[in-house]
């Protein structure tokens, strides 16, 4: 069947998405930190903060990061590396979100040079656009959370060690003895009874003189 024979991709798929995902970021540092794309007179960095936040915030990264999860976890069942994977996933949509408001911030002190014109309405409006986008990056982390609250992905619980055995107390009694003609499992208590004597067997012929 076509399902059981992409089953042993489900695992290299969830990680070429993780591995899309972690390119997307340090193509975003790069953009974010090169001072050649900033214009003449303008603050590059602040530059680069305010038309870079697509890098962080988008439609990609949340959509790659829950499919990948996905596929190791639910589709159909769970795989082996699904707790690394899920793990990963949050990671780096934690990382994406904190850069993608990071540039967001940063990119409403940049100001209009001669080259280019950014007025309040076109912050409001860049404001506006990238806020759904970074909510969407949330979703990820979101979904790992639950996942890691159900029994199959939670860690396991470290079991107690065996205590010691229990040791006999100073005034324990001690264990006594069966008396001789007890019982099958020995005496339990109490005053042994005496056992009637018997008489000595008849001899025949003793006593005639």
């Amino acid at each position: 069947m076509i399902k059981d024979a992409l089953k042993p991709l489900r695992e290299p798929v969830a990680w070429i998405l993780l591995a899309a995902v972690a390119l997307f970021f340090f193509s975003g540092l790069w953009d974010l930190f090169n001072k050649a794309n900033a214009v003449e007179g303008a603050n590059w960095f602040l530059y680069n903060a305010y038309f870079d936040v697509s890098d962080f915030a988008n439609l990609t990264v949340p959509a790659v990061l829950v499919a990948g999860m996905l596929l190791v976890t639910v589709l159909p069942d769970r795989t082996k590396v699904a707790r690394p994977v899920v793990l990963i996933a949050m990671i780096e949509s934690a990382v994406m979100v904190l850069f993608g408001i990071m540039t967001l911030i940063l990119g409403l002190f940049y100001g209009s040079t001669r080259f280019s014109s950014v007025g309040v309405g076109d912050k409001g409006q860049h404001v506006l656009y990238y806020l759904p986008m970074l909510a969407l990056t949330v979703i990820p982390l979101l979904v790992g959370l639950v996942m890691f609250r159900t029994a199959e992905l939670s860690p396991p619980r470290a079991q107690q060690p065996p205590g010691p055995p229990a040791q006999a107390g100073f005034y324990q009694q001690p264990q006594q003895q069966p008396y001789p003609g007890a019982p099958y499992g020995g005496w339990q208590g109490g005053t042994p009874q005496p056992q009637p004597q018997q008489p000595p067997p008849h001899t025949y012929g003793q006593g005639w003189s």
